[in-house]
């Protein structure tokens, strides 16, 4: 297995488990309305994420130990898969159990994939590798789309650092373009 190929593969698992992690908070006033509950309430679903990572990694951590780190990090996807699936059926208590899976699922990828990457990567390279692998967390990122994007179809947006918002946004702004969301450091 190449180097490349592994933590462009454990880019990807963790941007997808990111993505997952943020499904529901993004469409809360959907799921609110469906499930006539108070959108608010809705905030406590990241809680049941994280007692099962809680749960996964106090009482099933050694699991990688035993059946490999690659997979462990396999059966975290599977986790994180489970509980979307069971999230996406209607119901209160498939909502709850499924966050409480995700959590376990994701409760194995970390762990699963420093040990990947510290048995694979050179010590000099060591440092870069991990910080590029852990950049897949911000890329699974979701937003929900507000009203101002109204008649605009989902998709993926990108963001750029730049030394000034402000000014980067009005040049933006002054050659025909539109900006959704105002600057923001």
């Amino acid at each position: 297995m190449s180097l490349t190929f592994l933590v462009l593969a454990l880019l990807t698992g963790h941007t997808f488990a990111s993505m997952a992690m943020t499904v529901v908070p993004a469409v809360a006033p959907a799921i609110a309305r469906d499930y006539d509950v108070d959108p608010s309430l809705i905030g406590y679903q990241i809680a049941f994420v994280s007692l099962g990572q809680g749960a996964c990694l106090m009482f099933l951590s050694n699991l990688g130990r035993r059946v490999g780190a690659c997979r462990a990090y396999q059966i975290g996807l599977a986790g994180l898969a489970c509980g979307m699936l069971l999230m996406a059926l209607p119901s209160k208590f498939l909502l709850v159990l499924g966050s409480v899976v995700m959590g376990l699922g994701h409760g194995f990828i970390t762990p699963a994939s420093a040990a990947l990457l510290m048995r694979y990567s050179p010590p000099e390279r060591r440092n870069f590798l991990f910080s590029f692998q852990q950049t897949g967390v911000p890329i699974g990122g979701i937003l929900p789309m507000g009203p101002e994007m109204a008649g605009v179809p989902p998709h993926w947006g990108v963001y750029f650092q730049v030394a000034d918002c402000d000014a980067t946004a009005g040049k933006a702004t002054a050659l025909g373009g539109q900006v959704c969301f105002g600057p923001h450091d």
